[in-house]
């Protein structure tokens, strides 16, 4: 079943676009999608999602929040994640990051 898109409406208001659904969960969707764009970025390495390798020992570990996902409708798409990137030698650093895409007439 295809999630309802809920949009912001305005600044304290936010509804839910009944004929507008994602094609599948998000909690699915954004880990394929960041598992896509940094393979084909980095094409040598492996990427791993939770769960898939019981056994693996990688060298890095990322843990992301999306702290916001946000349609702006007729305006913009926004994203907010807060991460953790942790090296095998047990060093962590916080990242931040908010991205901002504008909406055009070809979407």
């Amino acid at each position: 079943m295809a999630a309802v898109r809920p949009v912001r409406a305005g600044p304290n208001r936010v509804v839910a676009l009944e004929q507008e659904r994602w094609a599948e969960p998000l909690h699915e969707a954004i880990p394929r999608v960041i598992r896509e764009d940094v393979s084909n970025q980095l094409p040598s390495v492996t990427v791993l999602l939770d769960g898939e390798a019981a056994d693996a020992k990688p060298d890095v570990i990322i843990d992301l929040e999306i702290v916001r996902f946000e349609l702006l409708p007729g305006e913009s798409v926004v994203i907010e994640t807060r991460g953790w990137v942790r090296c095998r030698a047990g060093s962590a650093r916080l990242i931040h990051s908010v991205a901002r895409a504008a909406i055009t007439d070809g979407q």
